[in-house]
């Protein structure tokens, strides 16, 4: 804590709330809602036609890999924003400091 401005840990806090609260209510919802869609989709794919089951079995893996690595650059975007947004929120909190 010694290392960091107040207006740093304080913007760190409050975005990592936010991050929180938006993947408890968005986003795991979604997450469940998708996954029981693919198992019930394969399933009735299985009962209509196992080659089309088996074709889908053979596209969808490298359709997440490529999401996956989509991901971790969105992560890493994200990660450089929150430092920036730090920053600021620490400059500007010192400058206000500073007035009194």
């Amino acid at each position: 804590f010694d290392a960091s401005n107040t207006g740093e840990l304080v913007s760190r806090i409050t975005d990592d709330t936010t991050k929180l609260r938006t993947t408890m209510s968005r986003n795991f919802p979604d997450i469940l809602r998708a996954s029981t869609i693919v198992v019930g989709g394969m399933l009735y794919l299985f009962m209509m036609s196992w080659k089309l089951t088996l074709m889908s079995a053979v596209v969808i893996p490298p359709v997440v890999v490529t999401l996956k690595r989509y991901g971790k650059n969105v992560k890493k975007m994200g990660k450089a924003v929150q430092q920036e947004l730090a920053e600021s929120t620490s400059v500007a909190t010192e400058a206000l400091g500073n007035i009194r």
